[in-house]
């Protein structure tokens, strides 16, 4: 399961831009280098996998506990809308 949105999905979410730009400072640059750099590691981790998960949560903070029970629902529905096509590459034809 990947929860890290690339960088299109931190700047976009529900069709609107979100107003990511700043005046730039040092912690501003250290924390964008940080993230592309996360978004590239799990890019890369991620190549070989067969299926990957994405819940949509690219709208939630990583430090916004508050929402969790939306992050549990986004990964449900994420899960829920991959099992036909982990069913198809496991070659299980019927419904369980």
């Amino acid at each position: 399961m990947n929860v890290i949105p690339n960088i299109r999905e931190r700047r976009y979410h529900a069709g609107e831009e979100v107003r990511t730009f700043k005046k730039p400072n040092i912690f501003n640059v250290v924390m964008q280098s940080m993230q592309l750099a996360q978004c590239l590691l799990v890019k890369s981790c991620l190549e070989g996998a067969d299926i990957v998960i994405r819940p949509r949560v690219a709208h939630i903070g990583v430090g916004d506990f508050r929402r969790r029970q939306e992050c549990i629902l986004q990964g449900e529905l994420a899960a829920k809308d991959s099992v036909s096509e982990i069913k198809r590459q496991l070659g299980i034809n019927r419904t369980i």
